[in-house]
């Protein structure tokens, strides 16, 4: 996604401050770990934090509701083709899966 996604909602609306939100915060908002969210904003798939000291870092709650309204938008692993559950063998017929599993362990011939 382009950060151009995120900054689409960051201007303030009227007079009133915007809400700063810390990483915690964030974090509990975002269902991601701490790495996973680094990861993400290294890469351009979340909006950037901004510090507002040297050791601390918060991201404005409107950049975050705007990536999250990106990504119903945008959502490149949202398929509503995708199986759910755990993948079958369908490669192979029903008959030979289940001879597979009656098959019984041949002993080698001693004769």
């Amino acid at each position: 996604m382009d950060e151009q996604l995120f900054k689409a909602d960051s201007a303030p609306r009227s007079n009133e401050p915007r809400r700063m939100l810390t990483e915690a915060q964030v974090l509990e908002i975002v269902p991601v770990g701490r790495t996973t969210l680094f990861h993400m904003v290294r890469a351009g798939r979340f909006p950037k934090g901004t510090y507002i000291s040297p050791n601390r870092r918060v991201w404005f709650a409107d950049q975050i509701t705007a990536w999250q309204s990106a990504l119903d938008e945008h959502n490149p692993h949202y398929s509503p083709d995708r199986g759910r559950g755990r993948r079958r063998d369908s490669r192979l017929p029903m008959v030979k899966r289940l001879n597979m599993t009656d098959a019984s362990p041949t002993s080698p011939d001693t004769s």
